[in-house]
């Protein structure tokens, strides 16, 4: 079951780095498919899931790197989270949405 409705175009704020997503709606079971591109250039996509107040995604980026994002909806309706690089998993950054989103 999924509480809050991420689908469409928004934008994860990481720093200086700003990662465009674009995300499927999720299916009943709160699964979706996602794209992205940061840095102008790196492009990827991947699985996410949607459980309550949980966000999860993982993507493969286009330059080799994976990246996992975990977050929570904060009062404001609004995702606040972590993301860490795969392959080098003490390499972690935080990152916040840029817009609050809607609650079903």
């Amino acid at each position: 079951m999924t509480e809050f409705d991420v689908q469409g175009a928004w934008v994860m704020l990481q720093g200086k780095t700003r990662v465009e997503v674009n995300l499927n709606a999720p299916a009943q079971d709160g699964f979706f498919i996602g794209h992205a591109t940061h840095s102008g250039h790196v492009q990827g996509s991947g699985l996410g899931s949607l459980r309550f107040d949980q966000f999860f995604l993982r993507i493969r980026w286009s330059d080799g790197t994976e990246g996992a994002y975990h977050g929570v909806f904060n009062g404001r309706n609004e995702l606040f989270g972590s993301t860490f690089d795969v392959q080098n998993p003490t390499s972690i950054a935080a990152w916040t949405s840029d817009r609050p989103f809607v609650r079903r």
